[in-house]
C-alpha cells in the first residue's frame, strides 16, 4: 500500500491542539538612570485551535485542517529567534500558540 504523504496524521508519534496567543510587553521604569524592567505576557485566544504533531526525523510540526503538513521544525524555529527580538517571538506565538496551555482569562 503506498504511503499517504498528504495526511500527516497517519505518520506521527503523537498529536495535540492548542489555541492561538496574544502577546504583550509590560515596561516598568524603576528609577532614573536604571534600565526599565520588561515583562513579556502571553494569553490564549479562545476559538479556533491549532493542530500539532510530532514525528521522528521531522520534529514538532503544525498541521492544517485536514492533516496536511503546514510547517516543520517548530522548536528549531523558536530556538533560532534571537534573544531580545520580541517582534519575532510574538509573531511565532501568534502563528503557533504557546508551547502549552495558558489562560484565556488573563495574561500569564
Amino acid at each position: 500500500m503506498p504511503e499517504n504523504t498528504e495526511n500527516f496524521f497517519e505518520n506521527n508519534l503523537f498529536r495535540f491542539e492548542n489555541a492561538h496567543c496574544d502577546c504583550a510587553t509590560d515596561t516598568i521604569n524603576v528609577a532614573p538612570g536604571v534600565p526599565p524592567e520588561t515583562t513579556i505576557k502571553v494569553q490564549s485566544i479562545p476559538g479556533e485551535k491549532i493542530q500539532f504533531a510530532f514525528s521522528s526525523g521531522v520534529g514538532l510540526v503544525r498541521l492544517g485542517d485536514k492533516g496536511a503538513l503546514v510547517e516543520k521544525n517548530l522548536l528549531g524555529s523558536l530556538i533560532s529567534i534571537k534573544p531580545g527580538d520580541t517582534k519575532s517571538l510574538f509573531e511565532y506565538f501568534d502563528h503557533n500558540g504557546f508551547l502549552f496551555n495558558v489562560s484565556n482569562a488573563c495574561f500569564f
